[in-house]
């Protein structure tokens, strides 16, 4: 076999190292549910929210926003986060609620009627891309509530 005098594997012939068997590979969410949990309890939200919205999955955002404290992010004179990183929230959110079947939305609608009370839309960063998501926002609850979907009808 490819081992050297000692019994340890060698590198094989392409100079790969042989793997080690028995301990598994670190998945890449729960790695990046650590590193945001720790951004998270270290108050740092424009990073965490940041890594998040990297991961491109919807999921990653509504576990940030589960884990956080919606009124030190979103309330006082000025929001803590960034408005590029607002607006990406609200879309992750809004993709959240047309793509997942499950039977609670409260994490994304109120994350969602908070961002759009606080985020200034006229910012000059967003201002142009701020329709766009809004729409899609609004096209895919209307498709949700089309498919009848009880957790998106107005309490009577």
């Amino acid at each position: 076999a490819n081992n050297n005098a000692h019994g340890a594997p060698m590198a094989g012939a392409m100079g790969q190292q042989a793997p080690i068997i028995g301990i598994p590979a670190p998945n890449k969410m729960e790695v990046l549910r650590a590193e945001i949990t720790q951004l998270l309890q270290h108050r740092n939200y424009e990073a965490a929210f940041t890594k998040a919205l990297s991961a491109s999955t919807a999921d990653m955002t509504v576990f940030t926003c589960s884990r956080s404290n919606m009124a030190e992010v979103l309330s006082g004179a000025s929001p803590v986060l960034s408005s590029p990183i607002l607006l990406c929230t609200m879309q992750q959110l809004g993709a959240s609620l047309v793509n997942t079947k499950k039977s609670d939305y409260r994490i994304e609608l109120d994350w969602l009627q908070e961002i759009a009370l606080t985020m200034n839309a006229s910012d000059p960063t967003i201002q142009k891309h701020v329709p766009v998501v809004l729409q899609q926002i609004i096209g895919g609850i209307n498709a949700k509530i089309a498919e009848n979907d009880p957790n998106l009808r107005r309490p009577s």
